[in-house]
């Protein structure tokens, strides 16, 4: 609401008066949860995000814009919204195309995220220390905050009366995510029909840990039911945000926008001069992705082009 606010504030500035209409901007939608993800960030992810929010303003088209920079507005939302705590609030342009990253992208390669984690973080404050221009704020796409539920199985007390775990995850799942039971046909379209729980009820932890558990009990052959409670408990932890992986490693981004007026491709340089003689532990690597990545694949690409042998046709 207060990012909301602000954006407003600013654009209300650019009402013109006689048609009571704004000139520069279009529209200001707002998300909250559902819609709210980075594609730089989340992309891939299905994670619900109920704590992320987005403000997306579209601009009107620039002969409408009596002369107006956006990248003016652009810093001055940054200015107003920066500094807030307990929140982390990037502004930034909307990428054309496909999402390649962001302009300065430090990739972690290892198999321990808990040491990866712990090396970003030393990373960021390193390059922090160097007071590189340009940089707008360097953050890592993983944290270990994400809330989870887990649920333990009294596997000895499961045993005895011959259920697996296997049939107490598939009737966990079957509740919060569904399972096709049928399909409706309407002239050359089909409809696959999914029963589940429904809204209150799969969100709530009493409801989904108390409805039965259908199985046969192998000792007498017979059909039985038991609470899913009597035989598991559950703990709230917290545990990553996402898990992602690259040639069997698992990797995760340090990221930034760059600040306007500044190049990212100097920025990057300076970067990569100041970690000439960084030292990471064993098992942990580094390398430079997004728009960097995706340049270096080009500037491969047509190498290969240019350099590839000619003939002229008779």
């Amino acid at each position: 609401m207060f990012v909301e606010n602000q954006v407003i504030g600013i654009l209300q500035k650019y009402v013109d008066p006689k048609t009571d209409k704004n000139f520069l901007a279009e529209s200001i939608v707002s998300q909250v949860g559902k819609g709210a993800g980075n594609p730089n960030v989340d992309a891939g992810s299905a994670s619900e995000t109920p704590f992320k929010g987005k403000v997306t303003v579209s601009f009107s088209e620039f002969k409408f814009r009596q002369g107006i920079n956006t990248s003016a507005i652009l810093e001055e939302i940054r200015s107003k919204v920066k500094g807030i705590a307990g929140a982390a609030i990037t502004v930034e342009k909307d990428a054309n195309g496909p999402p390649a990253g962001y302009p300065i992208s430090i990739q972690l390669a290892g198999d321990d995220y808990d040491m990866m984690l712990t090396e970003a973080d030393k990373m960021i404050a390193f390059v922090n220390s160097k007071n590189i221009p340009g940089i707008e704020k360097l953050s890592v796409d993983i944290n270990k905050e994400s809330p989870e539920l887990e649920v333990k199985v009294d596997r000895v007390n499961a045993g005895s009366m011959g259920v697996s775990t296997g049939q107490l995850g598939f009737t966990l799942r079957r509740s919060v995510y569904g399972q096709e039971i049928s399909t409706y046909k309407e002239g050359d379209d089909d409809y696959n029909i999914v029963m589940r729980m429904q809204d209150d009820q799969r969100k709530n932890e009493n409801i989904l840990f108390n409805q039965s558990l259908t199985f046969r009990n192998m000792n007498n052959g017979q059909i039985q039911q038991i609470p899913i409670s009597a035989i598991s408990h559950t703990e709230k932890t917290t545990t990553y945000n996402q898990i992602k992986r690259k040639n069997h490693k698992r990797i995760m981004t340090i990221y930034s926008n760059v600040i306007t007026g500044f190049n990212g491709d100097e920025i990057t340089k300076q970067i990569q001069t100041e970690l000439q003689h960084y030292e990471l532990p064993k098992g942990v690597s580094y390398s430079f992705s997004g728009v960097q990545e995706e340049q270096g694949k080009n500037q491969g690409f047509l190498f290969m082009l240019y350099s590839w042998p000619w003939q002229e046709l008779p």
